[in-house]
């Protein structure tokens, strides 16, 4: 399965649940070698992954489950209790199975998306944050156009899928597939998911090292979205920012145009890591959400 997820870096395989038969076809209860990788993606976000470092040897559990706001941590141990969480979420094992086989002529597309996954939690397993938002954001510009016309195309009929992709194209001021994908979260995700609380917590980092990071990131959040700060210690504001807020420091602190007065400077910055550090995991698991959102809805037709 090494070079079925990403080559030379890490080999992987889906913790737990193994069956090295092929008689199952696509089921999310088990990983064959013909397990497709939009089965891998889902398994890897729902915290029910397992890989192995080439540089150490040692193995790494991802358990944390990136599909529910907050992350809480799984332990899957028995095909139930896997069961059991799926239809908790409002995904029966059976339907998702069926879209898994249907799918397949998509596996090209989410091989990409299961590349830059575990690029990017392997990034942060090691501590190199900056490294790992680069993951993220490529993963945002391969889902940005692609998961709105998925979500439009599952419309029972054609009027329906035109009227939803015309609002998502004609009813925001943003251009490209950025501002598209912003448009599709603002009117298709649940206003419980988009207006929940994104916690940034700076106290694991030094007095002396949080300063820069409160202010840098809420020098991109809109004061009237701030849902509650200590200077320097803490801010909390709503999911529907953090879009914005990963494409704005995308572009002021990696492009850091000579003519722009919100750049990133290293002055102001001084350690970028410990600003990603803080965010990834939070940016990770809004895209995490608006997928599994898509897929919620895409089994249920």
């Amino acid at each position: 399965m090494a070079e079925h997820l990403i080559g030379e870096v890490l080999t992987g395989s889906v913790a737990g649940l193994i069956e090295p038969q092929t008689r199952f076809s696509q089921s999310i209860l088990y990983i064959t070698p013909q397990a497709s990788s939009e089965l891998i993606l889902i398994r890897i976000l729902l915290g029910s992954a397992s890989f192995d470092s080439v540089r150490d040897g040692k193995t790494w559990q991802q358990e944390d489950d990136f599909s529910v706001i907050g992350i809480p941590t799984r332990k899957y141990r028995t095909r139930n209790q896997f069961r059991t969480h799926l239809k908790a979420a409002g995904i029966p094992q059976k339907e998702l199975d069926q879209h898994l086989r249907r799918n397949l002529k998509q596996e090209g597309y989410y091989k990409d998306l299961v590349a830059e996954v575990i690029l990017a939690l392997w990034r942060m397993k090691t501590r190199e944050h900056t490294l790992a938002f680069i993951h993220i954001y490529r993963l945002l510009e391969r889902i940005s156009f692609a998961f709105p016309v998925v979500y439009a195309a599952r419309s029972t009929d054609f009027k329906a899928a035109y009227t939803v992709l015309r609002e998502y194209i004609g009813g925001g001021t943003d251009k490209g597939e950025l501002g598209f994908f912003k448009k599709f979260t603002e009117t298709s995700i649940d206003k419980l998911l988009t207006g929940a609380i994104a916690k940034l917590d700076l106290s694991p980092l030094s007095s002396a090292d949080r300063p820069p990071v409160y202010a840098t990131v809420k020098k991109f959040l809109p004061q009237t979205s701030i849902h509650s700060e200590i200077p320097d210690l803490a801010i909390e504001f709503p999911y529907s920012e953090v879009l914005d807020l990963l494409v704005n420091l995308r572009n002021r602190f990696f492009h850091f145009s000579s003519n722009h007065t919100q750049n990133i400077s290293s002055i102001d910055l001084p350690v970028c890591d410990h600003l990603f550090e803080n965010l990834n995991e939070i940016f990770l698991n809004w895209l995490a959400v608006i997928y599994f959102e898509i897929l919620r809805d895409v089994v249920s037709r």
